[in-house]
């Protein structure tokens, strides 16, 4: 009989020693996750070209800086079409995680030679503004509060009617927002949003493990809320809730960032039926639904490609090999857009604007 307690014991203290393993194992999983994804700044490399104004014609744009949370300047640039000096509204574009607003540049391009001003940054650790890292995914909500904040104080884009444009972070961003900021917004369109930030990275932990470990959700949500208090706290579905804005959400139905399940289905779910809100799930379109079908399989090879570059050399592919692989990339099919979702945004926007008052002159 004493035996049998002994080995009870021991199986019950190995049982303990392996869910204390596991447990330290998920820290350090959610330390490396966000450690690899925010604790890094996101600059232009020059591998990658990206579109800046002189790639466009009838495109201009002139300097922008204001003053984010803890003081760190944010910069980028308003720009116009030079064919327009009276505008539709003000739009402001919130980026995605990556190298700044310079990823949408013929995006930017498109809208104001729609008629827009286009009010764009990069957010906090990005390219030309300043900060160490990025600090998460709720950073660049706070700085788009910023940049709203900004906007109201200056006496020349105060008066402007304000529309959102974001992808991704960006996405999360504008519907976010209105949570923190209560200026007026004529209209939100929304590409490829989850969440929040902790949703987003436990997504990514279980595309890469197939586990649904909640403990490690739990943990990511705990180091949210360490890093930015109660703004962590600020998710996608109670802000969708609360809000009376005319919001277009837009995802690709294969999307491997962001799941298209857990987030633009759900959010379709709930609030469908309410009239402020319009959805569009584009089939086949990955990451940036708004591309078209023969720039997303290009996408797609193109990353397969690289890949297999790396795998070629395990890993530790020479510079040059990389810089041949960039040069030679068709940028122009990278970002061709899909025609029939661009219209379908831009007439979201002209209905949110309808009998709003008369254009803005600059």
């Amino acid at each position: 009989m004493k035996s049998f307690y002994i080995a009870l014991g021991v199986i019950s203290l190995v049982i303990i020693v392996i869910v204390i393993v596991i447990f330290l194992m998920m820290i350090k999983i959610t330390r490396v996750m966000i450690s690899s994804n925010f604790d890094q700044r996101y600059d232009d490399r020059h591998t990658l070209k990206y579109f800046t104004v002189d790639d466009f014609e009838n495109l201009k744009n002139e300097p922008i800086e204001f003053t984010s949370n803890n003081g760190q300047k944010l910069r980028g640039f308003l720009y116009s079409s030079t064919l327009f000096t009276e505008y539709k509204a003000l739009m402001v574009v919130s980026h995605g995680l990556g190298a700044g607003h310079l990823q949408y540049t013929t995006e930017i391009n498109y809208f104001a030679q729609k008629g827009y001003l286009v009010f764009a940054f990069d957010d906090t650790g990005c390219n030309l503004s300043e900060g160490d890292k990025i600090n998460g995914v709720t950073q660049g909500l706070i700085d788009l509060d910023y940049a709203l904040k900004y906007i109201d104080s200056n006496d020349r884009l105060k008066d402007y009617k304000k529309v959102l444009f974001g992808h991704s972070m960006g996405a999360f961003s504008v519907l976010n927002v209105t949570s923190l900021n209560k200026t007026k917004i004529s209209g939100i369109v929304s590409l490829a949003p989850f969440k929040d930030e902790a949703s987003m990275l436990f997504e990514q932990f279980r595309a890469i493990t197939n586990l649904k470990y909640k403990t490690v959700y739990r943990l990511l949500k705990k180091n949210s809320v360490k890093r930015f208090g109660d703004i962590s706290k600020i998710n996608t579905i109670d802000s969708l809730k609360d809000s009376d804005i005319p919001t277009f959400i837009i995802a690709g139905d294969q999307d491997p960032m962001v799941d298209y399940y857990s987030n633009f289905c759900i959010f379709k779910e709930l609030y469908e039926n309410k009239e402020n809100f319009k959805f569009l799930s584009v089939e086949g379109r990955y990451h940036r639904p708004n591309l078209s079908l023969k720039a997303a399989q290009y996408d797609q090879d193109t990353n397969v490609e690289l890949q297999q570059l790396h795998g070629e050399y395990k890993g530790n592919t020479p510079q040059e090999r990389i810089d041949e692989f960039y040069k030679k990339l068709d940028y122009d099919l990278l970002v061709e857009m899909d025609d029939d979702v661009m219209n379908k945004i831009s007439s979201f926007l002209d209905n949110c604007l309808e009998d709003k008052g008369e254009k803005n002159e600059m």
